[in-house]
């Protein structure tokens, strides 16, 4: 039997869980993303995908969508250390047939904190040598209650222990749940490295070509060979940078109006008090719309009758609380096409005119290059910035950032209490 450790993606409800990831520390002074990117061009390895564990204990994590995995998917193992205390944490659950292991100290998933295992017996091996009684918070699937944990016949659980129950993590995200984004620049990077080795054989084939007889070279043969080299070297850069500057994400995401009417129509059109429970909040992101409801007057088996008419909605009832998440889908709105950038100071003050005219408020980072140590003299062909707005009239804010290329809106959310919108996203800068 197989038993070693690997990816596991669990579709629940209409959102995805990724199981068994790998876990890096962010240092906090430096971009994460950023971060991520020079680790996978030191390592060489394939991976198209990023999830960004931001906040007080700031973390990466980095994948391939040929495992299995895909964009959207939410990290399982931070959802565990947001219930978590801080300290120290060691949770095991079964997933079908398998068991997942995942522990962390000092409010960060371990390194090797996050594995999948085929095999029970091997799962049960891995939990013991981890010293289970070290750790402050103590989670085990309910099959491993009466196991023995030394040579002893009898259990020797304390009472303290807890039963692992997926269901406490399949629940809405909150902001600092880890979501798995496609990193768009990797391809690139990849083929850069390719292209590295590419130069260094076209190198070595021109120099055997131009080899000089036994006799040497006369001075004009060894300008000519070395104005020759130059000139393949040349070209052969100049193909790596070409490369480098056809990666142009924004023009594979559909323009910021387009995100935000689709998520606007969608969002209003969930009901706002289903069979008596109360609408709280929303999140329209990656094709889905998953909206919070707080139990009032009702019973869940009323939501539940309501739910049988209501083919098109997803329900979920929370077991422990009977509060209520029901999603929707909804269709990507086709993309861009060919785009051309401003320059950062353009598209800033456009912002920040826009902001004193409209209701809300709105913020952004400065934009970040994503360089090449191997090619010191390559100019990034653009910056990223991270936008936030919050506002109660969205509309117009699509009216102003339709007036701007570059622009980029991955979720939209809504706030029953204020009645306000809040839009997520980045733009893309001309750094040139």
């Amino acid at each position: 039997m197989d038993t070693t450790p690997k990816h596991f993606l669990v579709e629940y409800g209409r959102r995805a869980y990724a199981f068994g990831l790998p876990w890096f520390v962010a240092e906090e002074d430096e971009p994460i993303r950023k971060q991520a990117v020079a680790f996978i061009r030191r390592s060489g390895g394939n991976f198209d995908l990023l999830g960004e564990r931001k906040g007080e204990f700031p973390q990466y994590t980095i994948v391939s969508s040929q495992e299995g995995l895909k964009a959207g998917a939410l990290a399982a193992a931070s959802i565990v250390a947001e219930m978590m205390p801080p300290e120290s944490w060691l949770y095991v659950a079964k997933i079908q047939d398998s068991f997942w292991i995942t522990y962390g100290r000092d409010g960060r998933i371990m390194p090797e904190g996050d594995q999948i295992y085929a095999d029970e017996e091997e799962a049960f091996r891995a939990f013991k040598a981890l010293e289970p009684g070290s750790w402050k918070a103590l989670n085990i699937p309910v099959e491993w209650k009466g196991r023995p944990l030394g040579d002893s016949e009898e259990s020797d659980w304390s009472n303290s222990v807890e039963t692992a129950d997926l269901k406490d993590i399949f629940q809405k995200p909150t902001k600092s749940t880890v979501r798995l984004q496609a990193l768009s620049s990797t391809g690139t990077i990849l083929k850069a490295l390719a292209l590295v080795v590419l130069l260094g054989g076209v190198s070595f084939g021109a120099w055997h070509f131009l080899a000089p007889s036994p006799q040497g070279p006369t001075p004009e043969e060894q300008a000519l060979q070395a104005q020759q080299l130059a000139e393949l070297a040349q070209q052969e850069k100049d193909r790596i940078f070409a490369e480098l500057d056809a990666n142009k994400p924004w023009e594979q995401n559909p323009p910021a109006p387009s995100i935000i009417a689709v998520c606007l129509q969608t969002l209003r059109s969930l009901p706002i008090s289903p069979a008596g429970y109360l609408y709280e909040s929303a999140e329209c992101t990656s094709g889905t719309v998953t909206a919070s409801y707080q139990r009032g007057e009702s019973h869940p088996g009323w939501l539940r009758e309501w739910a049988k008419t209501h083919t098109d909605l997803q329900v979920d009832v929370d077991l422990e609380t009977s509060n209520a998440f029901i999603s929707t889908g909804w269709e990507q709105p086709p993309a861009r096409g060919p785009e051309t950038l401003s320059d950062y100071v353009e598209v800033a003050r456009f912002l920040n005119e826009s902001a004193l005219l409209i209701d809300g408020e709105m913020s952004y980072t400065q934009p970040l290059e994503f360089t090449y140590e191997e090619y010191p003299d390559y100019v990034p062909l653009y910056g990223t910035s991270d936008i936030t707005i919050t506002t109660t009239q969205p509309e117009q804010w699509s009216l102003a950032l339709e007036r701007l290329p570059g622009i980029v809106i991955n979720t939209v959310r809504r706030q029953a209490d204020s009645l306000s919108y809040t839009l997520e996203g980045q733009f893309y800068v001309s750094n040139r």
